[in-house]
Parts: structure tokens; sequence; C-alpha cells
């Protein structure tokens, strides 16, 4: 429902693995004229028709997404933890609320198996399984807040970018140890917080607030031989990239504070 005020906003979503559903939260509009009741909207993809709302949620959302199978939807909340739902996604959401007050959970992730991985602004990394039971929770090599991971196609390694500083590791996993530091030496400020994997899982890609002076643009840039290999800038943008997506082919999609949208393959951008 829309108003006047911030009623139908979406400020996060998600599409499901198979393309028939879209999910999206934001504030329901409905005797809410200041925004603060927050629901998921599950669409059907073809018609527009809202099939499922869920909530309302005691918090913003940060981020949400489907499990790989499409049978279990999280969402991080920007104070208060973790939810899951299975689906049909109508009973009471599973919950995790022991993270530090006022710190988000601004990136979660399932790997292939069904396990919720959720990046916490108190520095560390917490893997559940699909009861959201605790299975590790993984103190980071470095001390900074991640922003973003990305697990690799093969389940064994995670990148992860942080917040207000130019830096992403490499970890295996599931023992959480480094493999490597990524080369961003070029980027003196901001962040490359934005990180995300090719299909193949033989290029990584990143972005953020870091942008070229000279050129006064930000830009995508990508690493080959699994992070390693020295940055390959793809493409020069008007705005930070705000997101990134792993796809089932290629490079991961992006979007764009320009705004823009689009697909990474290779050197090609469409």
């Amino acid at each position: 429902p829309l108003n006047d005020e911030h009623g139908g906003e979406t400020r996060e979503a998600a599409i499901s693995p198979d393309g028939k559903f879209i999910v999206t939260s934001g504030p329901g509009g409905d005797d809410d004229p200041y925004g603060k009741k927050v629901f998921l909207y599950i669409f059907e993809a073809a018609s527009g028709t809202i099939v499922n709302r869920i909530g309302p949620l005691d918090d913003n959302v940060q981020d949400i997404v489907w499990s790989p199978d499409g049978r279990y939807l999280a969402a991080g909340l920007v104070q208060s933890g973790v939810r899951l739902w299975h689906y049909p996604y109508t009973a009471p959401p599973l919950s995790d609320t022991n993270y530090a007050a006022n710190t988000p959970v601004s990136d979660i992730a399932f790997n292939a198996a069904g396990q919720l991985f959720a990046a916490g602004g108190d520095g560390s990394i917490r893997v559940y399984d699909t009861e959201l039971a605790p299975i590790t929770k993984a103190t980071l090599p470095h001390d900074a807040v991640p922003l973003s991971l990305a697990i690799a196609p093969d389940g064994k390694s995670l990148a992860i970018g942080y917040a207000k500083e130019a830096r992403i590791d490499i970890l295996s996993l599931p023992a959480f140890t480094k493999i490597a530091r990524v080369d961003t030496r070029f980027a003196g400020f901001g962040d490359l917080g934005e990180v995300a994997w090719s299909a193949d899982g033989e290029t990584l890609y990143a972005s953020g607030t870091y942008y070229d002076k000279p050129l006064d643009k930000f830009q995508i840039y990508a690493f080959d031989k699994q992070g390693i290999a020295p940055a390959r800038v793809l493409k020069n943008l008007g705005g930070n990239v705000l997101a990134m997506a792993q796809m089932p082919k290629g490079g991961p999609a992006f979007v764009s504070a320009d705004p823009s949208i689009g697909i990474l393959e290779g050197a090609d951008i469409f």
C-alpha cells in the first residue's frame, strides 16, 4: 500500500531461485504514515500479484535472501539479528537476536547445503543450520566490520568486504582460516565492501565507496585466479555500487547509485 510518506518504499529485494517470485521489504503504508511497520511482500514475478505479506517485523531489513532450493527465506535486520522462515513462509519466523546492541546484520547468504551465513556488526561471521541453530561463530582475522560476504561456488572459500576500509579477505571454509588478502593497495580511501564471485569461482568482483579521483568515477574491479591476480577495471560509474549478486552464469549482477543496473560477464557490461 502507498501513502504520502514512506508507505510502499522498497528497501531490499531478492528473486527466488526459480525466478517465479520476488520478495521485497519496506513499510506497509496502511495506518502507518511514518513507515515504522516493516513487512516482507512476496510477488508473483510474471503478474506482479502479491501472494504473501509477512509481518510486521520488529526492525528494518538490511538484507534478504532465499536459499538455493527456495525452501527457506532469511532476513538480516538493522538492529535485531536474523529471521528465518520455512516454506510457505506463513508461520512465525525463527529468530536469533543475540547480537550486540545497535549493530546491523549487514549481509546474509546461503551455501549450497542450506547453511545460512550472517555478517554481524560485531565483527563476526555466524553460520546457522536450517532451524537457525548456531553452527559456528567465527572471529575474523582482521578487526573490522564485515559489510558483505560471498561464498565461492564450490563452497570452499569465503570472500569478505569490509565497511570503511578498502580491504578484502578470502577465508577457507569451514575452518575460516585466511587463504589470501586481495591486493587492494591501489585504493587508499573508502571501501571495496561489495564482493561477489563469478559463477565458475575463478573471478572475484568488488566495488564500493572508493573512486578514481582523476576520473571522478566509481569503478568495478575484477580479480582473476580466484581473487589472487591484480585488479582489472571493468566499468566506470557515476555512483557507488550498492549491491552485487552472483548469477547462474558469468559474472554477478550489480546496482549502483547512478542509478544503473547491469550484469558483468568477463569485461562486458550489459
